[in-house]
C-alpha cells in the first residue's frame, strides 16, 4: 500500500504491488476491490473498472464524484466513476457509470501544460486532489503542482490563468528544484520532489503538499496564491554535516554501526556507516571524525586516520561494522565490506601490532585483504593475518590474555568465529566456516557448533565469549576455560557452547522476567557484558534486552516490551529523560556498557546514539 484515503466510512488503499485499489468498509470490516483486475497494465478505456488494468497505482483521491488515481509509472491520471451516471471531462471525455478512463496524460513521458489534459504528456504524476471540478496534481520529477480546469470558466490563481478544459502549472516560474522560503508567491515557489497532496478539511482553498526532498509539509492558499511552510525544518534525520569538532546536535549521521568506549578519557567511538567514518565524542558532547574521509579502498598503509578511506557502509549484506579498543587504547576499525580490519595506533610510540608495524597516530591494515572490496570475500586459510580472507566480518572483541591482546572476529557470512593472536596469525576457532547451521542449545562441544550469521561479540572478565547468532535468533556463550561456568541459571561446561537466550529463536515467549532461554529474540546484533548483565540489541524487534546474571532472567530495558514490540523514532527531544521502555528504537545495532554500568545504544536506523541509565547512582 502506498496511499490511503478515508471517505464516507471506508478506507481506500492504493495497493501498488497488487495493481488494485481496494475499499475497506470500516463498519462491516469487509474489503473489496474497486478498481483493477490485478493485471500489470492500464488496459481498458471507458471500460468496467473491475476488469481493467490498474498497473502500480500511486496517488489517490476519493469523493462523491468518484475515485482519482495517479499511475506514475504509466504517466497518466485515471478516473473511476462511482456516481451511477455518465461524467464528462474537458467537454467531450465521457466516463460511463462504473467505468474507468484516463482523464489526464497520454501515457508518454515528458511534461506538457497549457492544453487539453488528455493531449498532454504527463510524466510521473504523484499526488492528486479534486474539488469543485478542479483537479490538482503534482509532478515529482518536474517539481511542479498543476491544475486541470473542468469548471466551465477560466481560473486565475495569482499570476497564473488556467483556461477552461485545459491544464497548467501553478508554480510555473519556479523553474528548478529547490527551496526559496515560506510565504512566497505561488508562481515562483520552488518544490523538490513533491509527492502527496491533500486538503485542509476546514478550508477548501488550502491544500497541503508533501515536499519530499525539502523535508517539509507545505501549504498552498489558493485565495492569496501563496505557498507556506507548515511542518518541518528542512533538516533530515540523517546526513552529513562535516568532520570538525562541534556539539552532537549540530552533526548528522547515517546508519550507526559498532561502538567502543575508553573509560579513562570517557571518549565514545562509533561507526557512522553510510558516511564512511568513525566518529568520536568527548564527555562534553563534542563530536568529530576520528577515522575516514569517504568510501573507497584503504590502499595507504600508515595513513593519517582522517585521510583514510573506509569500507563500512550498511547494506543488506551486513547490519553493523564493529569497532573495539586494544588494551593500550588503540582502535580496531573493521572494514566489513572490505573484508578486513585496521588498527589506529593512538599511542605516542611507534609499535608493532599483530605483526604489522604502525607509526604513532597512524592507521594500517592488520588482517584481511585491504582491497577485499575489489578482490571479493573468501574464507581463510588459517595463517598470516594479511593473507587471510574474511566474508563480511561484522564485529571484533578483545581479550587481554596474560598481557597479550587477542582479537576475536565474527566472520559473519563464513558463519564462524576467528581469532587473531599476537604473533599475527588468524585461526578459525568456533563454528563450521563456510557452512551455516543451527546446532543444539545445551553444552554443545566447541568442535560441533554451527552458526547462521554470527554478528556481535563480547568477552567477559574470564575470557569467555558471548555471541549473537543473528539469523538463528539466539545468544550463545562459549566457555573457553577448563572448568564449568555459571551463567545466570545455566551451567556451561568447559570447552562447550550453550544458548543463554532464546533457545527457540523467534518462537520463544514474549514475556518479561522469565528465564532467558525461554524468551523470544529476533535477529540480535550487538552484545555486551559486565558483572551484572549481558545485554543485547534485539534488533528486528526494535528493543534492547538484558539477562540478569544473578538468576538468568531476561527483561526488556529499552524500547517497547517484547509483547508489544514495534519500531519508532523520536521526532525531537520528547524522548529525553524518559524510562527506557517508554522510548522507541528503530533497528538498534550495538550496545556497550560504560564504567558505571550504564548502557550506550547505537539506534541504527534512527541515526542517533542514546544512553540508558541502568546504574543506581
Amino acid at each position: 500500500p502506498v496511499t490511503i484515503r478515508i471517505y464516507s466510512g471506508s478506507l481506500y488503499v492504493a495497493c501498488r504491488s497488487e495493481n488494485r485499489v481496494k475499499k475497506w468498509d470500516l463498519a462491516t470490516d469487509l474489503a473489496t476491490t474497486v478498481y483493477g483486475d490485478g493485471g500489470d497494465d492500464v488496459s481498458g478505456e471507458n471500460a468496467d473498472a473491475l476488469t481493467s488494468g490498474a498497473r502500480r497505482p500511486m496517488g489517490l483521491h476519493v469523493d462523491a464524484t468518484g475515485i482519482y488515481v495517479t499511475h506514475s509509472d504509466n504517466n497518466r491520471i485515471r478516473y473511476v466513476n462511482t456516481t451511477g451516471a455518465t461524467v464528462t471531462f474537458w467537454g467531450d471525455v465521457s466516463v460511463g457509470a462504473g467505468n474507468v478512463r484516463t482523464i489526464i496524460g497520454t501515457g508518454s513521458t515528458g511534461y506538457q501544460t497549457n492544453g487539453k489534459p488528455t493531449t498532454l504528456n504527463t510524466g510521473d504524476p504523484e499526488g492528486v486532489y479534486h474539488i469543485n471540478n478542479r483537479i490538482y496534481y503534482t509532478f515529482r520529477d518536474r517539481d511542479k503542482i498543476a491544475l486541470a480546469n473542468n469548471t466551465g470558466a477560466d481560473i486565475t490563481i495569482g499570476a497564473r490563468t488556467i483556461a477552461n478544459n485545459e491544464a497548467g502549472y501553478l508554480n510555473a516560474a519556479g523553474t528548478s528544484s529547490g527551496y526559496n522560503g515560506t510565504n512566497v508567491d505561488l508562481d515562483i515557489a520552488q518544490l523538490n520532489e513533491p509527492y502527496n497532496i491533500f486538503p485542509d478539511v476546514s478550508d477548501s482553498d488550502v491544500l497541503y503538499i508533501a515536499d519530499y526532498n525539502n523535508r517539509r509539509i507545505r501549504s498552498i492558499d489558493v485565495g492569496d496564491a501563496k505557498m507556506y511552510d507548515i511542518l518541518g525544518s528542512g533538516t533530515s534525520r540523517y546526513g552529513f554535516l562535516g568532520d570538525v569538532d562541534k556539539p552532537s546536535i549540530d552533526h548528522l549521521f547515517n546508519q550507526l554501526g559498532g561502538l567502543a568506549y575508553e573509560s579513562s578519557s570517557r571518549t565514545l567511538f562509533f561507526v557512522d556507516q553510510n558516511n564512511y567514518r568513525v566518529r568520536q565524542m568527548t564527555p562534553y558532547g563534542e563530536i568529530s571524525t576520528a577515522v575516514g574521509r569517504g568510501n573507497g579502498n584503504p590502499e595507504i598503509e600508515n595513513d593519517v586516520p582522517s585521510n583514510a578511506f573506509t569500507r563500512v557502509q550498511y547494506s543488506g549484506d551486513n547490519y553493523m561494522n564493529g569497532a573495539a579498543l586494544l588494551s593500550d587504547g588503540s582502535l580496531i576499525q573493521l572494514n566489513t565490506r572490505g573484508h578486513s580490519f585496521r588498527i589506529w595506533n593512538r599511542t605516542i610510540s611507534n609499535k608493532t601490532y599483530f605483526g604489522t608495524f604502525i607509526l604513532s597516530d597512524r592507521i594500517s591494515n592488520v588482517a584481511g585483504d585491504p582491497l577485499g572490496a575489489t578482490n571479493g570475500p573468501g574464507d581463510g586459510p588459517d595463517g598470516p593475518a594479511l593473507s587471510h580472507e574474511f566474508n563480511y566480518p561484522t564485529d571484533v572483541a578483545v581479550y587481554n590474555d596474560s598481557g597479550n591482546d587477542v582479537i576475536f572476529i565474527a566472520d559473519q557470512q563464513n558463519h564462524c568465529i576467528k581469532q587473531l593472536d599476537n604473533t599475527g596469525n588468524v585461526t578459525s576457532v568456533l563454528g563450521t566456516c563456510g557452512s551455516s547451521g543451527n546446532s543444539g542449545n545445551n553444552n554443545v562441544a566447541e568442535g560441533s557448533v554451527q552458526f547462521n550469521r554470527p554478528h556481535g561479540l563480547a568477552v567477559d572478565s574470564i575470557g569467555n565469549l558471548i555471541i549473537t547468532d543473528s539469523w538463528n535468533s539466539k545468544v550463545r556463550y562459549w566457555n573457553r576455560t577448563g572448568s564449568p561456568v555459571m551463567v545466570g541459571n545455566l551451567t556451561v561446561n568447559a570447552n562447550s557452547v550453550s544458548t543463554i537466550a532464546c533457545n527457540s529463536g523467534t518462537s520463544g515467549s514474549p514475556s518479561e522476567g522469565i528465564f532467558a532461554t525461554s524468551a523470544r529474540c529476533y535477529r540480535p546484533l550487538g552484545v555486551d557484558v559486565n558483572e551484572d548483565y549481558i545485554c543485547f540489541a534485539n534488533t528486528w524487534d526494535h528493543n534492547v534486552r538484558c539477562i540478569d546474571l544473578s538468576d538468568g532472567r531476561i527483561s526488556t530495558v529499552s524500547g517497547n516490551l517484547e509483547a508489544t514490540r514495534r519500531a519508532g523514532s523520536p521526532y525531537g527531544l520528547e524522548q529525553e529523560g524518559i524510562t527506557g521502555t517508554s522510548a522507541t528504537h528503530y533497528y538498534p545495532g550495538d550496545v556497550l556498557f560504560d564504567e558505571n554500568g550504564d548502557l550506550f545504544i547505537g539506534d541504527r536506523a534512527n541515526h542517533v546514539v542514546r544512553k540508558l541509565k541502568l546504574s543506581s547512582d
